[in-house]
């Protein structure tokens, strides 16, 4: 059997092994709530306004007892809790919006005075990979903004305050900034492709192209100025990650081959023509990325050229950053906006230069200990994990 079709048998059994699973990049299983405390002479109430991406909610696997409405209300107001000078004063029935793909819920407590502690347990005993992002205002004043995971589900308010809402924001958002794109299997993927692909000064290029890309788009998109399609950004993000493995061959193996190079050079347009006459895609989506396809081939042929890298890795960026941006624009920003995006910025890169940099020593080890000949077989076999789930993803996020 050839290399190539021992590579292609490879690539089938790992695009079949990860279909037989639901796999899927992200966690991405946040929910969001605003917290208004009212102090008004000797009555103390807290409004709670509660909700869950609707796509999110229905990954996860409820028990019996939260089928129904009433029972799924009173599991959303006992897993706020403010301390036992705190009671909710109605029963709770979560209303869900389709058009706009969110589940809601809103009550009351009533308060003997004003709450000490804050603890949130909503949907983490359901899976423990889920974040809640909470913001607290006390009389129409940001207090703080707070992100409680099944290892930090309860808080100190007193010292919230004290520390100040700014504080409070950019370190809580700066946290949740790494651990999101430590968690982020696509994103990392795509970060080890840039180390496969370019060296030295190209991968600084890469990297900082990247940076700049997500970094806009990220701020753009939790703002409210850029709006898109999360299921079309998610299943791009999975494209250009399937690009970065395409690309590898294209350049390493295929390119000196030229009895392969016809088919390599066609076949990221067959496997659109294909979506597309399947229903998968759009025919305007197909288009457009057939004309992506065609100029990102004549451009990867150039070597030479420094600038390239910055900017095709700067248009990924722009593409990844709307995913990271999906994660904020849910948590209804309006105070402490520029810090909360800034500190979850800065996280993000934080995670991303600290698996970069235990990838590039792990090749470099890999290297040393084996040869040259090892750090290649690495390389094609990280090249194939490009390739096969990257277009999983693709296909997987727009079914």
């Amino acid at each position: 059997m050839t290399l190539l079709n021992q590579l292609i048998c490879r690539l089938l059994v790992l695009i079949f092994v990860f279909a037989c699973y639901e796999l899927e990049a992200h966690s991405r299983n946040e929910s969001y709530s605003t917290v208004s405390i009212t102090q008004s002479e000797e009555i103390i109430s807290i409004n709670i306004k509660a909700n869950i991406r609707l796509d999110i909610f229905q990954q996860l696997i409820l028990p019996s007892n939260l089928t129904r409405d009433l029972e799924l209300g009173t599991y959303f107001v006992s897993s706020f809790d403010f301390g036992p000078e705190c009671k909710a004063e109605q029963i709770v029935s979560p209303t869900i919006n389709a058009s706009a793909g969110f589940i809601k819920a809103t009550w009351e407590l009533q308060c003997t005075s004003i709450p000490v502690k804050y603890q949130n347990s909503l949907f983490q005993d359901l899976n423990p990979s889920h974040n809640h992002l909470s913001k607290v205002k006390l009389n129409q004043e940001l207090w703080g903004d707070f992100i409680f995971n099944i290892d930090s589900n309860a808080f100190s308010l007193s010292q919230e305050l004290s520390q100040g809402s700014q504080q409070s924001t950019l370190l809580n958002f700066l946290y949740f900034g790494v651990e999101h794109i430590l968690t982020g299997y696509d994103h990392l993927l795509f970060i080890l492709g840039l180390l496969v692909l370019f060296a030295r000064w190209r991968l600084f290029l890469s990297i900082t192209g990247f940076t700049i890309g997500h970094s806009l788009s990220l701020f753009l998109g939790s703002v409210g100025i850029v709006i898109a399609k999360m299921n079309i950004v998610e299943a791009l993000i999975g494209f250009s990650i399937f690009f970065l493995g395409y690309e590898y061959f294209y350049k390493n193996f295929f390119l000196s081959r030229r009895q392969y190079f016809r088919f390599w050079q066609l076949m990221p347009l067959g496997i659109l023509f294909l979506l597309w006459v399947l229903g998968i895609i759009g025919f305007l989506l197909f288009c457009g990325m057939t004309v992506f396809v065609l100029s990102y081939s004549k451009i990867i042929l150039d070597d030479q050229e420094m600038v390239k890298p910055l900017l095709i890795t700067a248009f990924f960026g722009l593409i990844h950053g709307l995913g990271f941006a999906s994660n904020l624009s849910g948590a209804g920003f309006t105070d402490n906006l520029i810090l909360g995006v800034l500190g979850f910025n800065i996280g993000v890169e934080v995670g991303q230069l600290l698996f970069a940099s235990i990838a590039m020593l792990a090749l470099a080890l890999i290297t040393r200990l084996f040869g040259v000949q090892a750090l290649i077989l690495s390389k094609h076999g990280i090249s194939s994990l490009l390739l096969s789930f990257g277009i999983y993803w693709f296909i997987l996020r727009m079914l």
